[in-house]
């Protein structure tokens, strides 16, 4: 097993998730994005607990890259303060040469 990194991010519509998961495939920062319909986030936002629908993008990406793909995503985020989280998990080396191909075109 290989690590690479999934990075995990929630956006105001699925039009805007998709909007920049394609442009991070076209920008060779990411091999993948998931775009899963809406979730419903509670969060406390400026002292007051909100609640809103959201739409939640998962990004497939070398450890290597996350960094860079995350502060891409930020620059073209519509949120204030985009929430970003990134992790490593192992997949099979098929996968992991993938996602390495991918993000090296």
């Amino acid at each position: 097993m290989i690590d690479i990194a999934l990075v995990r991010v929630t956006f105001g519509r699925a039009d805007e998730a998709e909007r920049v998961g394609r442009a991070m495939i076209d920008e060779c920062l990411a091999a993948c994005v998931n775009v899963e319909g809406a979730c419903t986030s509670i969060f406390r936002w400026h002292d007051r607990v909100d609640t809103a629908e959201e739409a939640v993008a998962t990004f497939k990406t070398t450890i290597a890259l996350a960094g860079r793909l995350a502060a891409r995503i930020a620059e073209l985020h519509s949120y204030d303060q985009p929430v970003i989280e990134s992790w490593p998990v192992a997949v099979d080396a098929a996968v992991a040469q993938w996602i390495d191909d991918s993000t090296h075109a």
